[in-house]
């Protein structure tokens, strides 16, 4: 069995996840388990259903990836892998570390971003926004300078911690384009590739001998690409900000399948009430993302 850390919780399980930092502390009373196994006969009366999702109750649910796995994810605590493919490759670990990590995050109560997170100083930067909007291409700049890397794609508050919200740290790893390893001047061989034939690559910042631990977050931003529009930064305040939160949750139709309006809504309210909310809106001209790494250090960071 190996002991995995994942968003501050214990993970047991038989398979490999070289993306995640081993667990280094005391045994947790209820560690999180993923095994291999059946994923079980679907139901004939689920609450939600689409052709992927099945939510059976608010603590079961089954997620089918063809070609991939049947996950259930149960009680927050169980996931039970069905492989249609090599368990331990990375196409069905981004799965596993991606919507079904979602999904245990919903049935736990917790508030997933969509988004990726980086560290700037003391403090945590989390980059929220939809499918290509450059999370991980700004994150990956920000690296570029010198910064840390605490999630990608699930960015984990706690709204509720003393002295004000903080990012509870998932992985360090970034997916990225070709386009955008060629900007950065990365070269992509040697990587693990995300899906066969995707073009999208795994880029890895894990140290084993890290101890990862929450980080005061400092500051959103809510990345929006407009084609003529130079980069800038607008402050998103009030109602306003408490909506866009709630909009850029992973996986929020999912979360709202499992009657999370109510407890999603209170959590942005609380993060937007003390942690400064602002839209950064560039260019999606790659050549010019050092100016707006600068632009978003000058902003946020020291």
């Amino acid at each position: 069995m190996n002991d995995y850390y994942l968003c501050g919780w214990q993970i047991r399980t038989e398979l490999t996840l070289p993306e995640l930092w081993p667990w280094a502390a005391e045994p947790a009373a209820a560690p999180i388990r993923i095994r291999l196994g059946s994923a079980g006969d679907s139901t004939a009366t689920p609450v939600h259903a689409t052709p992927f999702l099945e939510v059976e109750s608010e603590s079961r649910c089954r997620l089918d990836v063809p070609a991939v796995a049947r996950f259930l994810v149960q009680d927050g605590h169980d996931v039970v892998v069905e492989p249609r493919i090599d368990p331990h490759c990375a196409e069905l670990r981004g799965f596993l570390l991606g919507p079904v990590l979602g999904l245990l995050c919903h049935q736990r109560g917790a508030f997933p971003l969509h988004g990726a997170c980086v560290r700037i100083g003391e403090t945590a930067l989390a980059l929220a926004g939809p499918s290509r909007a450059g999370k991980s291409t700004l994150a990956a700049a920000l690296l570029h300078r010198g910064h840390g890397l605490l999630a990608d794609d699930i960015c984990l508050i706690d709204p509720l911690a003393a002295g004000g919200p903080v990012v509870i740290p998932t992985f360090p790893r970034l997916k990225l384009w070709q386009e955008t390893l060629d900007a950065l001047q990365v070269r992509s061989d040697g990587l693990e590739s995300n899906r066969p034939g995707q073009g999208k690559y795994n880029l890895s910042f894990l140290r084993p001998e890290d101890r990862p631990a929450p980080v005061r977050l400092g500051g959103i931003l809510l990345l929006s690409l407009e084609e003529r529009s130079p980069p800038r930064v607008v402050p998103v305040t009030g109602f306003d900000a408490v909506t866009q939160l709630v909009e850029q949750v992973y996986r929020r139709r999912q979360a709202l399948a499992l009657n999370r309006s109510s407890t999603l809504f209170t959590a942005a309210a609380a993060i937007a009430r003390t942690v400064p909310v602002a839209r950064l809106i560039r260019r999606p001209n790659l050549a010019e993302l050092p100016d707006v790494a600068a632009l978003v250090e000058a902003e946020i960071g020291p």
